[in-house]
């Protein structure tokens, strides 16, 4: 009984140091493939984090882009608006300038007809009178002449400083 006892002992002996080499062996396998599926989980995780980060970078640069396409939009835009408005003061300095122009011929007209009148009215006077010569006749009849024509010419001015003015304002 005694060998019994001693060859049970020695079975359950090995039998517990083989145990415990198989749970070693099982530990470090399932802490092998722990930690090695534990890294794997890790990486997966650094290349999604790392993705994100590059869409983000991404996104963020088309933003930027746009927002700079915007903003050249917007400049020129106001390059545009700048042109327009320098373009209407131009235009509304021209129609002063031609209402200027217009006012100051009716003002010449006006002065030559009155010349006109009243030299043609001193005229009549010495004519009716009898106290022109031939040669004075023919001398007020030159400056009668003149007179006209400078009244005509302001006419054409006139009607020309008016034409002008409607050119530049359609709607005056």
């Amino acid at each position: 009984m005694r060998v019994k006892l001693m060859v049970a002992l020695a079975v359950i002996s090995t039998q517990f140091s083989f145990g415990q080499e198989i749970s070693k062996e099982t530990v470090s396998n399932n802490a092998e493939t722990h930690l090695s599926q534990s890294l794997e989980d890790l990486k997966k995780i650094n290349e999604e984090k790392e993705r994100l980060e590059k869409a983000k970078l991404k996104e963020h640069e088309l933003a930027l882009k746009e927002a700079e396409k915007q903003r050249k939009a917007a400049e020129k835009e106001q390059k545009r608006l700048a042109k327009e408005l320098q373009k209407a003061e131009k235009a509304k300095k021209d129609i002063e300038k031609a209402q200027k122009n217009v006012h100051k011929a009716t003002d010449r007209l006006a002065d030559s007809q009155k010349d006109l009148d009243k030299q043609s009215s001193k005229y009549k006077t010495l004519k009716d009178k009898d106290k022109l010569t031939a040669e004075e006749d023919i001398k007020w009849k030159k400056k009668l002449l003149k007179l006209t024509n400078k009244n005509k010419e302001r006419k054409i001015e006139l009607q020309e400083a008016q034409l002008n003015l409607k050119n530049l304002n359609p709607n005056a």
